[in-house]
């Protein structure tokens, strides 16, 4: 099935470009929370995967078929330590996507598991697909 929604963040691909050319790592700011987002002709479903974030550090918003999912992660630091690498993201992000098809913003349902938010996001009844009798 071909996607129907869309990353609403314009400037994604210009750092992927940056990272690139200077060659830096292949993490991109834009890039976290990681997203798994699929689709059934009833509902959409979100996991955005948060190692090590506690929930109340996440917030999560729909507006107008717009899904934000957006918090800040601290990093925690040993000022007696010596760093040699620190992959880890840190600070504030935010991630949006459109959903093409309507959905019922009331009826969102929100999980938070072991670093996994789980967002199931019913569509519409009209945006449900019908089967049409044939006379």
């Amino acid at each position: 099935m071909k996607s129907r929604f869309l990353m609403t963040n314009p400037f994604a691909e210009l750092a992927g470009e940056i990272d690139r050319f200077f060659n830096f790592p292949p993490f991109q700011r834009s890039s976290y929370p990681a997203l798994d987002v699929s689709e059934t002709g009833e509902e959409y479903e979100v996991r955005a995967f948060f190692p090590g974030v506690p929930k109340d550090a996440i917030e999560v918003e729909l507006d107008r078929n717009i899904l934000r999912i957006k918090g800040k992660v601290e990093r925690r630091q040993n000022d007696d330590a010596v760093y040699h690498l620190r992959e880890r993201f840190s600070g504030e992000f935010e991630r949006s996507l459109k959903l093409s098809a309507p959905v019922e913003a009331d009826s969102v349902a929100a999980e938070y598991k072991d670093g996994v938010l789980i967002l199931k996001i019913q569509k519409t009844e009209e945006a449900k697909p019908r089967q049409i009798e044939i006379l």
